[in-house]
């Protein structure tokens, strides 16, 4: 009979192990996703920004061509060369314009996948079905300290 409270502070124990490597393992993915996510927001940056370089080199080949073309009429041999290069240069800026704009969609799109991952395991946590709480009563005795442990049995 001796040995009673200490079975079950020994089945506490191992529920309660249980319980905290359960959760650590849920940890460590929550962490892990929030590093992931926090990577592509700083990729996310970048791209930004090179997307806002893109596109305004693209505005200026845009505006050079409209002014070879409005300004000129284009029948000498120099000017045709001139408008194709023009042409020629603001089709590239427009072409690595939107391959940047297709790059920042994609890391959007990254960024969303794991934040509804991140919500999905944050979703699969439990609260613990075991609890204790260490306090300290008073009376006319003096103070005296205790530990409380408890399991919920409902859902």
């Amino acid at each position: 009979m001796k040995y009673v409270p200490w079975v079950l502070l020994l089945v506490v124990a191992v529920l309660y192990g249980k319980g905290c490597a359960d959760a650590g393992k849920l940890a460590a993915e929550v962490r892990a996703h929030e590093r992931t996510i926090d990577s592509l927001f700083a990729n996310a940056e970048r791209v930004d920004t090179q997307y806002v370089t893109d596109t305004a080199t693209f505005t200026k080949w845009r505006d050079r061509w409209h002014t070879v073309v409005d300004s000129q009429y284009i029948t000498d041999t120099v000017w045709v060369k001139q408008a194709l290069v023009t042409a020629d240069s603001t089709i590239h800026a427009c072409s690595v314009a939107l391959e940047t704009c297709e790059h920042r969609v994609a890391v959007r799109d990254s960024i969303i996948s794991q934040q509804d991952s991140l919500v999905t395991l944050l979703k699969k946590q439990k609260p613990s079905r075991f609890g204790c709480v260490v306090g300290a009563t008073g009376s006319d005795k003096g103070v005296r300290p205790g530990v409380a442990c408890g399991f919920r049995v409902t859902r």
